[in-house]
């Protein structure tokens, strides 16, 4: 049976740029002998930020354009306080979005394209208010995209036309989630049907094709989480199943991969493939991707460059050295609660409450004081807890 069309107002399509991986609200804890917190962790492209369960914000690592939100253009190596009562952060390549409790979207970080959506091209270094109705947001380097209470989907920032919108431009309705990736950009509705328009060079949407969409197609059904990379997309479905697709390297030819769809080749997939079972998270970084099983298991696969998958230079055979592709997945680790990736870097919480991170480190992103690549995962916990406000 034909679907129907969807009923699109004016989209912004994005341009190719890295993006902050997301990842859903969860309930870990961290905590010392006199206090507990819940947390939910989120990777930029080289920023990291924590929410606590009581909803402080904390940041770390570049913070040239002020994207970390705390007055300054210092790079930060340990954790500092950013602002309290958040409930969901999104990171990009140079700017901020924060929902509060109440539903308002606070941004910060650079702005020249009118990203941040309050009616300049001023870099802003706090938090401003864009917003009083958010239910979720996700940001590239040159656009963000906000989801309100009613189910509308807005975007706002710099199209692939190089034309500037400094306004919220209502996209599609009976949107649940949204996910913005390298220069493509997937929704899932409320009926849980997953959509996705943008670039489509290396088949990152899913549709068979490689035709870029200025328009919203249907992917599949019966989708509950959706996690784009620069050039790929990774999707979990309700009965546990990843897929993935597309993964062809941007601005090269489609067939230079780095094996980050986790299909078992480097050759970009045009359709979804499926990957993995059992999954409950998943993260797609720009060029590899991390995945939580349903016993907590932690699985990578991609370029593992800079150490981003974790497996240390100790390590014999495929995983020698620190610059491998892996084009299948691979345990990392077990007790993992929750993922999310960076460009370069990875930030994970564990069953037990602590707070890890490994990769790259030049700006500072792994928070452990030092600008020091680590190959092997580090603990944060400690100076999480030292960064809060007394």
């Amino acid at each position: 049976m034909a679907r129907k069309s969807l009923v699109v107002l004016p989209i912004i399509t994005l341009i190719l740029a890295l993006m902050a991986a997301c990842v859903p609200l969860s309930s870990h804890q961290i905590g010392d002998d006199d206090a507990v917190w819940d947390i939910c962790i989120e990777a930029g492209v080289f920023t990291s930020f924590v929410i606590l369960c009581d909803g402080r914000l904390l940041g770390w690592g570049r913070n040239q354009l002020g994207q970390l939100g705390d007055g300054t253009t210092i790079d930060r190596i340990y954790p500092v306080w950013i602002m309290d009562d958040v409930i969901a952060v999104s990171a990009g390549g140079g700017l901020t979005m924060a929902i509060k409790a109440d539903g308002s979207l606070w941004a910060w970080g650079y702005n020249r394209n009118g990203q941040l959506g309050d009616g300049t091209k001023t870099d802003r270094h706090y938090p401003v208010q864009i917003k009083n109705d958010a239910m979720a947001v996700s940001v590239s380097s040159q656009s963000s995209f906000v989801i309100t209470t009613d189910g509308l989907l807005w975007g706002i920032g710099l199209g692939n036309d190089s034309v500037q919108q400094q306004e919220h431009i209502l996209i599609v309705d009976n949107v649940s989630y949204v996910s913005v990736g390298g220069g493509h950009v997937m929704v899932i509705k409320t009926d849980n049907s997953l959509w996705g328009w943008g670039f489509n060079n290396t088949g990152q949407l899913g549709d068979g094709t490689t035709e870029d969409r200025n328009t919203p197609v249907w992917i599949m059904d019966d989708v509950a989480y959706v996690s784009t990379g620069a050039s790929h997309t990774m999707a979990i479905k309700k009965d546990g199943s990843l897929w993935g697709w597309g993964g062809g390297q941007p601005r090269a030819h489609m067939y230079e991969s780095f094996g980050q769809v986790g299909s078992g080749t480097q050759a970009p997939q045009l359709y979804p493939t499926l990957i993995l079972d059992d999954v409950v998270k998943v993260s797609a970084g720009p060029f590899y991707t991390m995945a939580i099983k349903i016993d907590n298991s932690l699985w990578g696969w991609g370029h593992s460059d800079s150490g981003r998958l974790g497996f240390g230079e100790s390590q014999s055979g495929l995983f020698a050295g620190h610059n491998s592709i892996v084009a299948s997945p691979e345990k990392i680790m077990d007790s993992v609660a929750a993922i999310s990736t960076g460009s370069n870097h990875v930030i994970a919480t564990m069953t037990d409450g602590r707070i890890l991170a490994w990769g790259s480190n030049m700006d500072g992103q792994l928070g452990d004081g030092t600008t020091r690549r680590r190959n092997q995962p580090v603990n944060l916990t400690n100076n999480i807890l030292s960064a809060l406000p007394q």
